[in-house]
């Protein structure tokens, strides 16, 4: 069982239209506007301060799915492969300073939830860990993720995970005690 986070009181002056966006914000959610700051408070201080410093952007699904419909697959794969070979080597350090399986599974939960990979699922089945990645973006989509946790997980341990890709879906396999996390 988890330790619960402690919480304190901190006063802040807020811009009128920022409190009102607030509140309706918070109406629309069915939240109290102290749940909503803190879920936003909380993205911005575990990946959103990395990410503005590291140069990551923002993309809708829509320009993301034209622009990979537009790339041939070999090319596309060669590219996630190019990005998943130092760039959460980086990322890692950058955010944890150590490379780490456990940094490296924060990671994948990182991009999942604030780099709109997709809705991702982790199982431990028998000692193992299980990732199940959906998504909605389309076949292209997949292959990229596909090539760029091979690639992530061969540069960061040496290592290739047993995948399972569909047009919606991306899952991966890795065995903890097969990984060397010695660098």
């Amino acid at each position: 069982m988890s330790k619960p986070k402690q919480s304190t009181t901190f006063t802040l002056r807020l811009d009128q239209d920022i409190l009102n966006a607030l509140r309706d914000e918070a109406g629309r959610q069915g939240i109290s506007v102290n749940v909503l700051v803190n879920r936003h408070l909380r993205k911005y201080v575990d990946w959103g301060r990395f990410a503005e410093r590291y140069g990551m952007i923002s993309m809708s699904k829509n320009a993301l799915r034209r622009l990979i419909r537009s790339i041939p697959d070999e090319t596309l794969r060669s590219l996630a492969m190019e990005g998943g070979k130092e760039g959460p080597i980086d990322l890692i350090l950058f955010m944890w300073g150590e490379v780490t399986l456990e940094n490296a599974i924060k990671l994948i939960h990182f991009f999942a939830e604030h780099q709109g990979i997709g809705d991702l699922e982790e199982r431990a089945e028998n000692g193992d860990k299980r990732f199940v990645i959906h998504h909605d973006m389309g076949p292209k989509r997949s292959i990229y993720i596909e090539a760029f946790f091979k690639s992530m997980f061969k540069s960061l341990f040496n290592y290739l995970p047993k995948f399972d890709s569909t047009h919606r879906s991306v899952a991966f396999t890795i065995s903890p005690s097969q990984i060397n996390t010695a660098r």
